[in-house]
């Protein structure tokens, strides 16, 4: 026994000890790691099965060093020259470019891009070391010292930024005099280098250099040095990967869009991780490094599904960072497949006709014979759904983007930047402005953020550039115009103020409470029912039937301003403004913008909004109706003291809490009188300090008449101008033909004109039916969902529905489905021509009305709610050219078997069905 364990006490020793120095060799020498396996990303399919967004197999290129060695230019340069026989490029996102030296930050804004330049220089050190050069050992700054220190590091060049870089990351090494060149600066180990190697390549030993740097801070994980190499590159490198410390080449699926811009405002596109959500990704698992994720649409929504879960494979490496054995590998899984409701070849069908119509509206331009000038006509939108289900066959919006130039940073060329990211609003405006000989210049129409700053970033208040990443269909608020009459028509019927059989007389001019409503049209039309109504667009009767629900027997003011709305909501055109959370009104699983049509609290809420300028404005003119006065600035400065600032505010918000009580047109005259005095009283004596203050102050020379002046004009101008403008019943007058504060999307318009065509059932609309794993379970599947279910008397929808029907055989759309080229299947339809702004002014602009079209097909048993938008399209008679279209595509089976004869306007409707 004692043999034994003496035995074991010596092999012990001899280990432990004596082979210490031999096992510490074997330890350091190799190591194990982790290495990331990725998943593949899961497709995006139509309906049918047909890809929209997949994979593509290519190989990546990375490399990983632990000790960054003296063999990494060896390396690297073996490596890169393979790259450059082979014409391949590396990974490269460094945003220092040479030739001429210049930084390349993508942003949407100027702000966003310094943002970003801040960060790029800070990472690697410039903050703290300018910091030392400029306020020393001051560890916390004022913000204008911050401000300061920004500006400096802002205002380092490229160029001296690389020869700083050159500098740390010893690319002397490269030189043969490496001795002699070791202690020289940056810019005099460039100048000898540039000797030897391009600039392109001294940039890339300098980015792989940076990207070691950068990874650093985020544990092992190799750097990307080409993400999509051909196979004969591939293998050539793998052929030699064993001399090739730390390079290692490995399968990897692409992001690849086949039909590049089609239905990119649906798909979305996938793109890396911004800095600024790092640490928000990296604690989801995301390797920020190289991981991409969905930054649009479907992408973006259904991101955590589509993503899948990488595997990871534990390796032996050596002290150089060259893998000697595979250890142990988890497999990836790969991400879910998204099937869509949409059919690929009615979207194709959807996007050529909207794209046709616009252009030859743009080419027609200020060639109608009319004054309309439809050059414009650059953006629009359509949309098709399923009206016994909610599922959205086709949504598109133009103009749209190819979703492959964002997959790889490496694709952002300055020119694709500056296209989508940077578009030069002053040369696209004079270009505009000439090219429609406007009587305005480019600060009027895109005028600067900073009007000191020739070179700061411009708006664009009238709406005229086309934005590519704007959804028109979802997000795209709009008048809807008389396309809202149907729903005015409903809601009337409903109410029982009128019967589909009872006929109001035409009287062109419509007069209530002071005012006066006038036809389209100088003739009458004598006594038409709600289908003739609808066929004809005639506003008199919409009024007439929107004066009779106001004033039904029972309804106070409030109630009955708000009848046109209670009717709105429920088809789901804007929302209760009560409502606490937001609640999408369609369902729809893209980002949608709400809407709303005219209510009592919206509208008192954007009165009250805009009362504070309103008020400022008055008083700055020094008069309103028969006061005048003085004119004094109440509006807010920074340089204001805190008393003037205080007064200031008390008589904003005494105007603001007046005009937020409830004061209706019905209210009791002591009332209203009492609150009149009150405000009177508080704003005299409010005016009479502010007044005094300046008189102190600053000289002025305020007397008495001005302080009660003011006080009269703010008085009547809140009692009188904004009370009635929030209480007036004009306002329904106005809503009931889709004018005033009315706004909706492209989309909800659809989902309305589906909801009276079904029947009365709000269906939550679908764009994704089902998701399956990659082995095709079911993880998800979509049905129908009812939203509301409106109670309508069948008479009343089939009074409404035969009003469109006349609309497209005898009304505004007649030429386009009946009169020149016939179509055999009965549809429905409504124009809208609503203008952009109202008294020229959408004309000195270049701008027209909106051209909006809602329709349905076919009239019995409906199937297909449409709605298409363009935006300067002039009259929504121009826009059911589209809806013709998808009609003609839609139905393309039922026309050639019962009319085989029927040639469609739009031979592709067929051809692309196929």
């Amino acid at each position: 026994m004692f043999v034994l364990f003496f035995i074991i006490i010596i092999r012990l020793f001899n280990l432990q000890i004596l082979g210490f120095e031999e096992n510490l060799k074997l330890a350091t020498y190799y190591s194990q790691r982790q290495v990331s396996i990725r998943a593949s990303r899961g497709e995006i399919l139509d309906k049918n099965g047909e890809i929209l967004a997949t994979n593509v197999e290519s190989y990546i290129l990375e490399y990983s060093s632990i000790n960054n060695n003296d063999s990494f230019f060896d390396v690297i340069t073996e490596v890169l020259d393979i790259l450059d026989k082979n014409g391949e490029d590396l990974y490269n996102t460094f945003e220092i470019k040479v030739d001429p030296f210049r930084f390349e930050f993508s942003g949407m804004s100027d702000s966003e891009v310094r943002i970003k330049e801040l960060r790029f220089k800070n990472d690697r050190g410039y903050y703290e070391k300018l910091k030392r050069n400029y306020f020393g050992s001051i560890r916390d700054l004022t913000d204008n010292q911050k401000r300061e220190l920004e500006d400096n590091i802002i205002n380092i060049k490229a160029e001296d930024m690389f020869y700083d870089l050159v500098k740390e990351y010893d690319l002397y090494k490269l030189l043969d005099n490496q001795n002699e060149m070791k202690s020289r600066s940056g810019k005099e180990i460039y100048d000898e280098l540039i000797k030897k190697f391009t600039a392109k390549r001294i940039r890339d030993y300098v980015f792989i250099k940076d990207s070691i740097k950068m990874n650093s801070f985020s544990g092992f994980n190799p750097i990307i040095l080409a993400i999509d190499l051909n196979k004969e590159t591939a293998f050539e490198i793998m052929q030699k990967e064993v001399m090739l410390s730390g390079i290692t080449v490995s399968p990897r699926s692409i992001r690849y869009y086949p039909e590049g811009e089609f239905a990119s405002s649906i798909i979305g596109y996938i793109g890396s991780i911004d800095d600024s959500q790092k640490e928000k990704y990296q604690k989801e698992g995301y390797n920020t490094s190289y991981d991409t994720i969905g930054k649009a649409g479907i992408e973006s929504i259904f991101e955590s599904s589509l993503r899948g879960k990488h595997g990871s494979n534990i390796i032996k490496v050596d002290n150089n960072g060259t893998k000697k054995e595979d250890i142990m590998q988890i497999d990836p899984i790969a991400g879910d497949n998204i099937y869509l409701t949409i059919d690929k070849k009615l979207q194709k069908v959807t996007e050529r006709a909207l794209n046709d119509v616009m252009l030859g509206l743009q080419n027609t331009g200020n060639k109608h014979g009319t004054g309309l000038d439809t050059s414009n006509a650059t953006r629009g939108a359509a949309v098709v759904i399923d009206v016994n289900n909610g599922d959205v066959l086709s949504l598109v919006s133009l103009p749209n983007y190819d979703p492959n130039v964002f997959i790889n940073d490496e694709n952002m060329t300055s020119e694709i930047r500056e296209k989508y990211f940077a578009t030069d609003l002053k040369n696209f405006g004079e270009k505009y402005i000439e090219d429609r000989k406007l009587d305005v210049n480019v600060d009027e129409l895109f005028p600067l953020l900073d009007k000191n700053d020739p070179n700061s970033l411009r708006e664009d208040p009238n709406d005229i550039y086309p934005k590519v990443f704007f959804n028109y269909a979802t997000q795209g608020l709009i008048p809807p115009g008389s396309t809202f009459k149907p729903l005015t028509a409903i809601a009337a019927l409903e109410e029982g103020v009128v019967t589909p059989n009872e006929t109001i007389k035409d009287n062109l001019v419509f007069e209530a409470y002071n005012n006066k409503w006038t036809n389209l049209v100088n003739y009458t039309l004598g006594d038409i029912d709600v289908r003739d109504a609808l066929r004809s667009s005639n506003n008199h009767y919409f009024y007439q039937v929107a004066y009779r629900m106001y004033n039904q027997e029972g309804l106070s003011n409030k109630e009955g301003l708000d009848i046109l709305a209670n009717w709105a909501w429920q088809f789901g055109l804007g929302r209760p403004p009560n409502t606490t959370n937001y609640v999408s009104t369609t369902g729809i699983e893209l980002i949608e913008t709400t809407g709303q049509i005219f209510n009592l609290q919206s509208m008192k809420s954007n009165i009250v909004a805009l009362s504070t300028y309103n008020i400022i404005d008055i008083l700055n003119k020094g008069e309103f109706g028969r006061y005048t006065f003085k004119p004094i600035d109440i509006s807010k400065k920074t340089t204001d003291s805190e008393k003037l600032s205080k007064l200031k505010k008390e008589i904003k918000d005494l105007v603001k809490n007046i005009l937020n009580e409830d004061l209706p047109i019905d209210v009791d005259k002591e009332i209203l009188n009492e609150r009149i005095e009150y405000l009177n009283s508080n704003l005299n004596t409010l005016f009479l300090d502010i007044v005094n203050y300046y008189n102190e102050e600053f000289n002025t020379e305020y007397i008495d008449e001005d302080v009660k002046n003011m006080t009269n004009a703010i008085t009547e101008y809140t009692m009188y101008s904004l009370r009635t403008e929030i209480y007036t019943p004009g306002n329904v007058i106005n809503a009931s033909i889709g004018q005033g504060m009315s706004l909706f999307t492209p989309i909800q318009l659809a989902n309305y004109i589906a909801t009276i065509v079904n029947g009365g059932i709000r269906y939550k609309l679908n764009l994704v039916d089902k998701i399956v794993d990659i082995n095709n379970n079911m993880v998800k599947e979509y049905k129908p969902e009812i939203l509301d279910k409106v109670i309508l008397k069948p008479e009343n929808v089939d009074a409404v529905i035969e009003g469109m029907r006349r609309v497209t055989r005898s009304g505004s759309t007649a030429s386009v489905f009946t009169n020149n080229h016939y179509f055999p299947i009965e549809t429905g339809g409504k124009t809208g021509t609503a203008t952009f702004k109202e008294n020229g002014m959408q004309e000195k602009v270049g701008r027209a009305a909106y051209g909006v079209f809602v329709g349905f097909a076919p009239i019995d048993n409906p199937e297909i709610a449409v709605c298409v938008v363009i935006y300067d399209g002039g009259h929504g008679y121009f826009s059911s050219y589209v809806a013709r279209a998808i009609f003609e595509a839609y139905f393309k089976d039922e026309l050639q078997k019962n009319y085989p004869k029927y040639v469609p306007m739009f031979p592709y409707a067929y051809t692309l069905m196929d």
